[in-house]
C-alpha cells in the first residue's frame, strides 16, 4: 500500500479538504431545504416567520420563483 494516496503529502491534503468542501455543502443544501419547507409550513398556518429568517425567506422564494419555468 503506498504512504499516500496521492502521491504525495500536499495532494493527500489538498483531497481531504476538497472532501470536506464537498460534505459541507452537502449538509448546506440539507439545511436550506430543511429551513425551506418550514418557512413554507409557517406560512400555510399563518405562523410568523422570525425575524432573523425573514430575509432570507423573501430571498429564496425569489430565486424559487425564478427557477421554475
Amino acid at each position: 500500500m503506498p504512504c499516500t494516496q496521492t502521491g504525495s503529502l500536499d495532494g493527500d491534503r489538498i483531497l481531504g479538504l476538497e472532501e470536506d468542501i464537498e460534505e459541507v455543502q452537502a449538509n448546506a443544501l440539507k439545511l436550506t431545504q430543511m429551513l425551506c419547507a418550514m418557512c413554507k409550513r409557517c406560512e400555510e398556518y399563518g405562523v410568523p416567520i422570525p425575524k432573523k429568517v425573514s430575509p432570507w425567506w423573501r430571498k429564496h422564494k425569489a430565486q424559487d420563483r425564478k427557477a421554475k419555468p
